[in-house]
């Protein structure tokens, strides 16, 4: 297991959360708070929190009044809209395929390697893994999953027909 501290953490949150790193502002933002005693778990928190309530209006607000430049602004917009795609596709696929969604009896969620070889798990992660701030990648993976898809099928399905890439 890799441990992340300071910056390698802020990064590895954007990039697994927002779909790409942090621009300057954001990163010294985040890493002052953490050097000041916020913990982790409260910087994810806040930090998917800023993103899924954060209108785009605020944001281009904040981009008008210098809060932001131009480029922060539309990473900020990017980020928001790729884990907004991702949480959308993440609940269709758990709502569509209820049951089929649980993890096997004999998978240990704290054992990576049993986590790993989990057939639902690999589904959960593969549905969303292509998800992007496009909304072509997220109309795509919602056609077909409106297909209804078994999990094993969508373990078994090319990119292309996941995302349409």
């Amino acid at each position: 297991m890799f441990r992340f501290f300071g910056t390698g953490f802020i990064d590895a949150i954007y990039r697994n959360v927002g779909g790409v790193l942090p621009d300057a502002g954001g990163r010294s933002f985040w890493l002052n708070e953490l050097n000041g005693g916020k913990s982790r778990s409260e910087f994810v928190a806040d930090f998917i929190f800023g993103l899924l309530n954060l209108s785009e209006a605020a944001l281009e607000e904040m981009v008008a009044s210098g809060a932001l430049t131009a480029e922060e602004g539309e990473g900020a917009l990017q980020r928001k809209r790729n884990l907004t795609h991702r949480a959308q596709i993440a609940l269709l696929f758990v709502e569509l395929l209820e049951e089929q969604t649980n993890l096997d009896p004999g998978t240990d969620p704290l054992d990576q390697t049993s986590l790993q070889a989990d057939p639902a798990y690999q589904a959960s992660l593969k549905i969303v893994s292509g998800v992007t701030a496009d909304v072509a990648t997220r109309d795509a993976a919602l056609a077909y999953l409106a297909g209804r898809p078994s999990v094993d099928q969508i373990n078994a399905a090319s990119d292309s027909e996941l995302f349409g890439q």
